[in-house]
């Protein structure tokens, strides 16, 4: 079967590295969805007839914190499959980190500007 072949299997395809960087992706996957996802729970289970200042900045908190490891994440695993699919690693770090770079400036640099903007 050649290179890259459907049939390899995860470990033909992936050095030791790439298989970390996959699992790193994964768990900051998971944790962002815990992020995210707790005040929803949190709001239905503790206050579900009231919405507290302190839920929102709660709420809000969670949630910026849960769009860091997602956009790591998400740069991580586009790292690997690029990897892959482009037989070049350094495809893969292009591709990788400028996608994190478009995350970081369309839910930092630019929700900043906007704040600044308007304040």
């Amino acid at each position: 079967m050649p290179h890259g072949a459907a049939g390899d299997s995860f470990g033909e395809k992936l050095s030791a590295v790439g298989q970390m960087v996959h699992l790193v992706a994964i768990i900051l996957t998971t944790l962002s969805m815990a992020l995210v996802m707790t005040p929803a729970a949190l709001h239905r289970q503790a206050e579900p007839k009231e919405v507290s200042e302190r839920f929102l900045w709660l709420a809000s908190q969670m949630v910026l914190a849960g769009m860091v490891p997602l956009a790591v994440a998400v740069g991580l695993d586009s790292y690997v499959v690029a990897s892959i699919v482009l037989e070049s690693e350094l495809a893969g770090t292009v591709l990788g980190v400028a996608l994190m770079l478009v995350f970081a400036s369309l839910w930092f640099v630019l929700p900043r500007r906007e704040h600044r903007r308007h304040a």
